[in-house]
């Protein structure tokens, strides 16, 4: 896509909408307003959420790709974001080479098109895996943004109670995701959050294990790959203040 201009479409309460490929629409935006970033970017050949060749993450897209435009949003995120400002950004890691094939169950574009539950195709082959091997994209991607310029602060595990048996017989059944947390710079705005503590009869500092259910979004027909209030919640308390600009690249339904 050439320059976006003209971004904003329409306006709600505290809300403003761009659209744009957000590789290159963020970098058009002013720069150092945003205090944080809250998102969570297409999983690796995980979905098709529409018929454009350039959607990040499509199944059989090299992984090396993937990253790369990963990078390159989250670079201009931090185009926009404060000197002190942080980002987050939800991930989850799959397999090389599954034998799961497409499932298209909760798709809004067909069975062929959609897969989820973190298995990309079996024709799809990261170089010097073997099959089965876990990816680990969510470590390649911290490194890859800490290399980019990132100070990588902490990985936060979303661990998922309600989470959807898995078939598979050789391993555990996984149930946690996770929320890489990112500052532009050494120092920066931080709340540090309080939970109940283990006794349950006063409060402590918020742990890096968070145990949230998934929930599907309350707007019928939505966005069929939402993540929880409840994740976003804390992560737009500890990282801005009332009156703050948060931005989300990858908005999905808006939950952020």
């Amino acid at each position: 896509m050439g320059a976006v201009t003209n971004l904003n479409l329409f306006r709600l309460p505290g809300v403003a909408l761009f659209c744009g490929d957000a590789r290159k629409a963020l970098l058009n935006l002013p720069s150092e307003r945003v205090q944080c970033c809250v998102t969570s970017p297409p999983y690796y050949g995980a979905r098709v959420y529409g018929d454009d060749p350039l959607e990040i993450g499509l199944p059989g897209q090299p992984l090396d790709d993937y990253i790369t435009a990963l990078v390159e949003t989250m670079r201009g995120v931090r185009h926009v974001l404060k000197d002190d400002g942080v980002a987050f950004v939800n991930i989850a890691d799959c397999y090389n080479g599954s034998t799961k094939g497409p499932s298209g169950k909760n798709s809004a574009v067909g069975n062929n098109q959609a897969q989820r539950q973190g298995f990309i195709n079996k024709t799809t082959r990261v170089p010097g895996l073997k099959p089965k091997d876990l990816i680990g994209v969510p470590w390649r991607l911290a490194m890859a943004l800490q290399a980019d310029g990132w100070y990588w602060r902490q990985t936060i595990v979303w661990e998922r109670p309600n989470s959807k048996p898995e078939s598979v017989q050789d391993r555990f059944t996984n149930s946690n995701e996770f929320v890489l947390m990112f500052s532009k710079s050494r120092r920066y705005q931080f709340h540090a959050l309080k939970e109940p503590s283990a006794d349950g009869k006063g409060m402590r500092r918020m742990r890096s294990v968070w145990s949230i259910n998934t929930a599907p979004h309350e707007a019928k027909d939505a966005h069929f790959a939402t993540f929880p209030t409840a994740l976003v919640e804390p992560m737009v308390l500890a990282g801005s203040n009332p009156r703050d600009i948060i931005i989300d690249p990858f908005a999905g339904s808006g939950t952020t």
